[in-house]
């Protein structure tokens, strides 16, 4: 087999988000999709990194970012 490491990538690869992408198209044309708020992106990846992040400022940090759009 010449091109092992494609061969390995397609066999052993997920498609799901493919699969995400393709119900959203699906969910858009029948008009049953919103797209979702930025500000509710950014604060969701925020909250996911003060549960990782232990350095007590950077976590200050991360609270005033997170807390800024939350309230605004």
């Amino acid at each position: 087999m010449k091109r092992e490491h494609l061969y390995k990538k397609m066999v052993n690869a997920s498609f799901m988000p493919e699969y995400r992408r393709q119900w959203i198209a699906d969910q858009k044309r029948k008009g049953l999709y919103k797209e979702p708020n930025k500000d509710s992106l950014k604060i969701v990846s925020i909250e996911d990194s003060l549960k990782m992040v232990t350095d007590q400022k950077k976590r200050e940090n991360l609270i005033k970012r997170r807390d800024s759009l939350k309230y605004c």
